[in-house]
């Protein structure tokens, strides 16, 4: 588990030195956890420098740069990981011509599929995030209309706003960038979702389909439920509306919790022969 020292150096030098002396240490743990990432991405190299390490171990390498103690990584991970948790997030409902199918994607190694869906960064309006995030996870460089209608749910304590991006090709050469986050991107049919899917979130998700779509909508398989059906018993609650939501609503700044202006980075320059990208994911 290597992480060169010139490298740690570097990205120290693109992602913490511009920061204000004052910068919060919510700020920094961002500012971190966007490093590793792209470490990750786009510098970690697994023949040479073995198994990726964790964030933590990551973190553990700047405490010399950054003048903290070993010791209090963890507590400082702990209340990252605690913001984190209510941070909203935005992603997107890619469906085919058809209207018949949506893609989902899946993590390596993992079992459940989700929506393309990422956290919304501070100065990053939810379309913008949307967009960005659909890219880095399926390769599909879509664009939100100003019209776009969202699909929204809570998940633990974060909100989560899905826009539609409609004609997306069956054909596409799905390429996620972010390769180490996810692993499969798939189309699922309409009447495939309920297998894959919490039972509350695809009930909610076919009322939404049914409202955007409209009576031709393919879900012979799936049953119609009532206003008296009870409330999914999946241990991931999924609660909130389900909106059809005009431009109006979108394009609003999101200021995350006490997080400070963000402002991309120019991508990092490597000595890999991988294409240097500035991923940003938060």
């Amino acid at each position: 588990m290597v992480v060169r020292t010139e490298m740690i150096q570097k990205l120290y030098e693109q992602y913490l030195v511009p920061l204000e002396p004052s910068a919060s240490l919510m700020v920094i743990m961002s500012r971190l956890q966007q490093a590793y990432w792209f470490y990750v991405d786009h510098i970690h190299d697994p023949q040479h420098d073995g198994p990726v390490v964790s964030f933590c171990q990551f973190i553990h390498r700047f405490v010399p740069l950054l003048h903290w103690q070993h010791s209090v990584v963890k507590v400082h991970l702990k209340a990252f990981w605690k913001m984190n948790a209510e941070v909203p997030r935005a992603g997107g409902l890619l469906l085919n011509p058809a209207q018949t199918k949506l893609v989902l994607v899946q993590a390596p190694g993992a079992r459940r599929w989700s929506f393309p869906v990422g956290k919304v960064g501070d100065q990053e309006s939810e379309p913008a995030c949307a967009q960005r995030e659909v890219f880095e996870e399926t390769g599909f460089q879509g664009h939100i209309a100003g019209n776009a209608p969202r699909f929204e749910f809570r998940k633990r304590k974060a909100r989560y706003t899905l826009f539609v991006f409609d004609n997306v090709p069956e054909d596409y050469d799905f390429a996620p960038l972010s390769v180490q986050e996810i692993g499969r991107v798939r189309w699922f049919s309409f009447d495939e979702l309920q297998a894959v899917l919490p039972s509350q979130l695809h009930r909610n998700l076919v009322d939404f389909l049914a409202a955007y779509i409209g009576p031709s909508l393919a879900l012979s398989t799936v049953p119609r439920h009532s206003e008296s059906s009870s409330s999914s018993s999946d241990s991931t609650p999924v609660l909130g509306p389900v909106v059809v939501a005009s431009s109006d609503a979108l394009t609003r700044t999101l200021e995350l919790l006490s997080l400070e202006p963000f402002v991309p980075l120019v991508p990092l320059t490597t000595p890999s022969s991988v294409p240097s990208l500035s991923c940003i994911r938060i």
